[in-house]
């Protein structure tokens, strides 16, 4: 590789060689000349770059070009991890979900087994107080029938009332 770079010139001047001014050919010149006819005014590159100046753009696009595949696989990461966090979290709150479904299912059929116990249980004490209640009747049915075998005592047969007034009691 050569240390050399292509221009023009953009006005007249001696190049040392040769007169050169903006109607003649390009030509090379080394870096340093060029960087102080350039300081002058007196030439611009053409044609691109040299072959040191193309072999450090290319290398300069190689740099940029892996550090752009870097950054999108570094991006690609980012997502697929943000993705299966993302997943994750719809995972657990799936779950999250399903387990307070479950709750409430279980909830609710604990309190339909509380209704069905109280249910049961008024049931039953209904069914006592029935029991009870007809208990009752037959003993005042019972008592009744036994008022309505005793004898009436009227006509003189009354047993004495001893709330009577004894005769001592009138005197006094």
């Amino acid at each position: 590789m050569t240390d050399k770079v292509t221009v023009k010139a953009l006005r007249p001047f001696d190049n040392g060689d040769a007169l050169k001014d903006e109607l003649s050919e390009p030509f090379e010149v080394t870096r340093q000349r060029y960087a102080d006819l350039k300081a002058n005014g007196l030439v611009e590159a053409v044609g691109g770059f040299s072959r040191d100046e193309h072999s450090d753009v290319e290398a300069a696009i190689s740099a940029a070009n892996q550090r752009v595949s870097a950054a999108n696989e570094a991006a690609d990461r980012a997502v697929a991890e943000h993705e299966a966090r993302a997943f994750a979290a719809g995972e657990a709150a799936d779950r999250a979900i399903s387990e307070h479904g479950t709750r409430v299912t279980s909830a609710g059929a604990a309190a339909d087994d509380a209704i069905l116990e109280h249910e049961a249980r008024v049931t039953s004490a209904k069914a006592a107080a029935d029991e009870a209640i007809a208990a009752h009747e037959r003993r005042v049915s019972e008592a009744a029938e036994k008022a309505s075998q005793i004898p009436d005592h009227k006509n003189g047969s009354e047993p004495p009332n001893k709330a009577a007034p004894k005769p001592s009691d009138k005197a006094k």
